[in-house]
């Protein structure tokens, strides 16, 4: 499966520019490589159809924090 990415009018690519934006690594490593695995095997994963070809992909960021419980 090939994704294209959406440009406006103007050519601008408000996809990329988020993408690119994004200052935390581990983020960006993830989105980057749904992409890539959407585009290898044509698997989704969690999405939902926002109409006329278009696509929203969820994904689940969670952020553990560690403490220390003291009795």
């Amino acid at each position: 499966m090939e994704l294209e990415i959406y440009q406006d009018r103007n050519g601008n690519e408000p996809f990329l520019k988020w993408l690119t934006a994004i200052k935390d690594r581990m983020t960006s490593a993830r989105i980057r490589s749904r992409l890539r695995r959407i585009e290898e095997t044509e698997h989704l994963g969690d999405h939902r159809s926002v109409g006329s070809g278009f696509y929203e992909f969820r994904f689940q960021l969670v952020q553990v924090t560690e403490y220390t419980s003291a009795k």
